[in-house]
């Protein structure tokens, strides 16, 4: 067990948010993703066009000035980012590593690195006397009669495979069985032996970062992913600033300082603030086409990807004025919670634990639980605590101004306390997503979120006892 002797704070709001919409749109319909968006300007091809010159070699059509070598990349990249022109197919500036790939003669490789020119005869489109060639419209140096797995076999010669016109580096077998060790080249620094520890540990030794390798051939894809989004409310200034420049050369992913406002960590209020849409407390994000992953998963993800690491212990913040030292510990799952508070030092006249936060959090009858994957991130404990009174609602309706989620509280509380669950269906109550404003705003003190699931697991009683035997399994 180890902690940080850090003051509590709430993490609840660092949440990463992936916006999908337009990758699952294009699934959905069965299409497969164009070359460019639909909303792009496209650049005027410049290589076969009389006056077009210019475009590359400077303003002036009678002095027109070369172009030095190491600005060529950068010069096509300008218009071959994916909306303005089809961007590039093999990743630009790869070292050539000798004995993996065989350049043909006469192939440039500026600073032994993979560039424009390597596959492309730019000089040919300078030729005012050629007519541009059907057959090779990309002025290709070898062309491969429209197969791509042809000409990348011209560098890739022990792992050339055509499958479904393209060069399949995933193909990593022959007929017989063997390795082709080209092929695992394409994405690894060198030939893994299985034998050998490192490959046996999960070390991959990519040459790049996976998504960088999936996008370096797969590139259509790219433009159909809209920014992440890191949300960080702005009581955590620090955190923002860390990892705005951290990422600040990350085009893929954008950091937002965020309102401090609860429940904003939840992913209806979440998605609505960064991505401004909206969806029915009944559907997953998903189906708005985003994917919401809290600090502590992202965290968790990140391990078993990177380290094969399994979720074997979790941060959980002990605090309260019932605690004299709160903190945060890092600890195995499983790990008794008194063996905690003891560590934070509890005071003996405490009145209550809490096995969550103070809106949604559950109390708990005894401290011989352990802790669990969900549920136990917080721990908070208190004295002097006072007895709730409730009283009739007095229909003041602050409840409902309060409800995230556009619901009546009231009368759902009102409908569980008498047990009119059907009604208490009709107006929808199982959307309630218990977040606790309505409890903490009533002036009447009622216990709206206990009675909401009190009617909750009823219905999924009645619900359990009316399915058949299949239905239940």
């Amino acid at each position: 067990m180890a902690n940080d002797r850090k003051p509590a704070c709430n993490l609840a709001a660092f949440v990463i948010v992936a916006a999908l919409a337009g990758l699952i749109g294009a699934l959905a319909d069965g299409a497969e993703p164009a070359g460019q968006p639909a909303s792009s300007v496209p650049a005027a091809n410049p290589h076969w066009t009389p006056g077009g010159c210019v475009e590359c070699h400077g303003n002036d059509a009678q002095q027109l000035s070369p172009v030095k070598r190491d600005a060529i990349d950068g010069l096509c990249l300008k218009c071959h980012d994916g909306s303005r022109a089809p961007r590039e197919i093999h990743p630009v500036g790869r070292l050539f590593v000798p004995g993996e790939i065989e350049l043909p003669a006469g192939w440039p490789a500026p600073g032994d690195r993979l560039g424009c020119v390597t596959c492309h005869d730019i000089r040919s489109a300078c030729d005012r006397s050629k007519v541009r060639p059907e057959a090779n419209p990309l002025f290709l140096r070898r062309p491969s009669g429209g197969t791509r797995g042809g000409f990348c076999g011209a560098c890739h010669t022990g792992a050339v495979q055509v499958a479904g016109g393209r060069y399949d580096p995933h193909r990593m077998l022959n007929e017989k069985g063997e390795v082709l060790t080209d092929a695992c080249l394409f994405c690894h620094e060198s030939f893994l032996d299985m034998k050998n520890r490192t490959a046996r540990e999960g070390n991959a030794r990519l040459r790049a970062d996976g998504v960088s390798l999936c996008i370096g051939c797969h590139s259509r894809h790219r433009d159909y992913f809209e920014p992440g989004h890191i949300g960080i409310e702005a009581n955590k200034e620090d955190i923002y600033t860390l990892f705005r420049d951290i990422l600040s050369d990350e085009p893929d992913i954008k950091v937002d300082l965020m309102e401090v406002k609860y429940p904003q960590g939840a992913e209806h209020q979440l998605i609505k603030a960064l991505l401004n849409r909206e969806f029915k407390p009944t559907q997953l994000p998903l189906e708005v086409g985003a994917i919401v992953i809290n600090v502590g998963t992202a965290f968790a993800v990140y391990e078993a990807v990177k380290f094969k690491r399994p979720l074997i212990q979790r941060i959980v913040t002990v605090t309260g004025n019932g605690v004299e030292n709160p903190q945060n510990f890092l600890v195995r799952l499983g790990t008794p919670i008194k063996h905690l508070l003891e560590e934070a030092r509890v005071v003996s006249n405490i009145d209550k634990i809490i096995f969550g936060g103070p809106m949604m959090g559950i109390a708990q009858g005894n401290i011989d639980t352990a802790v669990t994957i969900k549920g136990t991130g917080g721990i908070l404990a208190f004295k002097g605590t006072q007895q709730r009174n409730s009283h009739a609602c007095i229909r003041c309706g602050r409840c409902i101004d309060s409800c995230p989620y556009g619901l009546n509280p009231s009368i759902l509380s009102i409908q569980s306390e008498a047990k009119e669950f059907n009604l208490a269906l009709e107006n929808n109550v199982m959307e309630c997503k218990e977040c606790g404003c309505c409890t903490y705003i009533c002036p009447a003190k009622r216990p709206i979120v206990h009675l909401i699931k009190f009617a909750k697991a009823e219905i999924a009683k009645q619900k359990a006892q009316k399915a058949t035997p299949v239905e239940r399994k």
